[in-house]
């Protein structure tokens, strides 16, 4: 990917050898985006201690051709990260006639262009941490991400143990993953919105050293400089809500590689959990 086209989170890690008046900028512009968006340069060198000079010859080197061009991108990145359903609500008209066909056909779109763009080294990568139980995993989402992550967690069990669902209530996060040491693993999922509470979640795994995965469709997502690995996803759609067809098959496709790292496992694991559900008498027999 060619550096006009990388965002800004895309572009700081690129940066390689830093002055210490550049780690002073690399640390700002990571910790305050995106908010950094709507900042000028005398905020920006006031707030760093770093000189306007220094400020333009680094937004330089990160690829921009001046500060202008900077801030500007920086601004046409919050408007495609940050939108959000009451904006499209205004912005856009109502789904034509044919709901059905009109988001069958968007549903396709989506999900082929989640696998042209998808990454088969990280997921790779993100399915061997998964299928690791001697690492806790911690599963992380709210609002309609909590409900899709949360039917991963169900099916998820049978594959293997160690496995924790976060509940996202911000009331009672800090109980729920204050035992978490380095070695635990945090999978956060993530689709439009970037929530405090899975930030704050991400933050702080980051900073016990442990490994720290995002499912999300942002590029340019607040969150991304806490996530060690990242999967993609593409969204789009043609009413007030996007469609998310494309995160529930990316985990789907990570439950196939679950089942598959340990069959014999898997087999064990369901059938003491079937027994569990007929004692329990979940559904009707026949």
């Amino acid at each position: 990917m060619s550096s006009e086209k990388q965002n800004l989170l895309q572009r700081l890690p690129l940066v390689g050898a830093a002055t210490p008046s550049e780690r002073k900028l690399l640390d700002y512009f990571a910790t305050q985006y995106p908010h950094i968006a709507f900042s000028n340069l005398a905020e920006i060198s006031a707030r760093t201690g770093v000189s306007k000079t220094t400020v333009t010859r680094f937004v330089r080197r990160l690829g921009y051709a001046d500060f202008h061009v900077f801030i500007r991108s920086l601004r046409d990145e919050v408007v495609q990260n940050f939108d959000t359903p009451g904006e499209r609500r205004t912005a856009k008209a109502h789904v034509p006639a044919g709901h059905m066909e009109t988001t069958f056909a968007t549903g396709a779109t989506v999900l082929e262009r989640t696998l042209e763009q998808a990454d088969a080294d990280a997921f790779a990568r993100v399915l061997a941490l998964l299928a690791d139980e001697k690492r806790p995993l911690y599963l992380m989402s709210v609002a309609s991400g909590h409900a899709i992550l949360h039917y991963f967690y169900v099916l998820a069990k049978y594959a293997r143990r160690n496995l924790h669902m976060l509940g996202g209530d911000t009331s009672t996060l800090s109980q729920e993953i204050v035992d978490a040491g380095p070695d635990a693993v945090l999978f956060a999922l993530a689709v439009d919105r970037h929530p405090m509470a899975t930030l704050t979640a991400l933050k702080h795994f980051h900073q016990l050293g442990c490994e720290t995965i995002l499912l999300t469709n942002r590029h340019g997502s607040p969150l991304l400089p806490y996530a060690r690995h990242t999967l993609f996803v593409h969204t789009e759609g043609q009413s007030r809500f996007k469609s998310r067809c494309s995160a529930l098959v990316m985990l789907e496709a990570l439950l196939a590689g679950l089942v598959e790292s340990d069959p014999e496992g898997f087999d064990v694991r369901y059938e003491v959990m079937n027994a569990l559900t007929q004692q329990l008498n979940v559904f009707v027999q026949k």
